[in-house]
């Protein structure tokens, strides 16, 4: 548990588990644009270690709908998350997202994006993004998500090897939750995040792409729970 960079002395009393997984249904639909829908399920398991209380919550989460729109090397992206994931009833301070507590936010989420690709898929190609989630509204439990921004750099290699590497460096802020017209003290804050990846072919059109998570820096107001080191593991079919 972190508050700013300061880690608290100590072992904390309570262990959550975060697991979710993606299904992204993606295809053209003009020339020029390109829609993609991400299902999310999403698995949360927390355990208070001095009471051995067990919270469990497993099922769909937010879904997001969003259109792509450009060429090749330059897209715009326009979408909007769907309040589908359960949400508390009653939140009250510090059990709010990002805390993994509930499945969704409860909220209507408009996205924003660019997308930039600079590679011909020879050498190194760089790519670039910039993704802002805008919610516009309050739950039904009298919470309202703070906006988050993100940004990724990165590049992959294609070499004469059937496996790309690749590493990527992102940024997220994410401004304070409110619940019920009040700040949340324990919300909000910005990590940076390094991610080396390894991609290899699967044959018959299918691929998949392993990567490793690794915090660079986790600046959060109050005491939060932050994303430690972890998997990424993808895969993609194309037909």
């Amino acid at each position: 548990m972190n508050s700013g960079s300061v880690r608290l002395p100590g072992k904390p009393d309570t262990r959550t588990e975060f697991e979710q997984m993606n299904l992204i249904l993606r295809g053209p639909v003009s020339e020029d644009w390109t829609l993609s829908v991400l299902i999310p399920r999403v698995e949360i398991h927390k355990r208070t270690i001095s009471t051995s209380s067990r919270t469990n919550l497993q099922g769909l989460g937010d879904v997001t709908v969003y259109g792509e729109y450009g060429s090749s090397d330059l897209r715009w992206l326009l979408g909007l998350s769907l309040p589908t994931g359960d949400e508390a009833e009653s939140p009250s301070p510090g059990v709010v997202p990002p805390s993994l507590l509930q499945l969704g936010t409860g909220t209507f989420d408009p996205i924003f994006g660019v997308v930039w690709d600079g590679g011909d898929g020879v050498g190194m190609d760089p790519y670039f993004d910039l993704l802002a989630v805008l919610p516009f509204d309050d739950s039904d439990a009298g919470l309202q998500v703070g906006q988050s921004f993100s940004a990724r750099m990165g590049a992959i290699w294609n070499l004469d090897s059937p496996v790309t590497p690749g590493v990527q460096i992102e940024a997220l802020r994410r401004e304070q939750d409110r619940l019920n017209g009040s700040y949340l003290d324990s919300t909000g804050g910005t990590l940076w995040t390094l991610m080396p990846s390894l991609q290899f072919p699967l044959g018959g059109g299918a691929s998949a792409r392993v990567a490793w998570r690794l915090p660079l820096d986790q600046d959060v107001a109050g005491t939060q729970l932050v994303p430690g080191q972890g998997f990424v593991i993808e895969a993609g079919w194309v037909f």
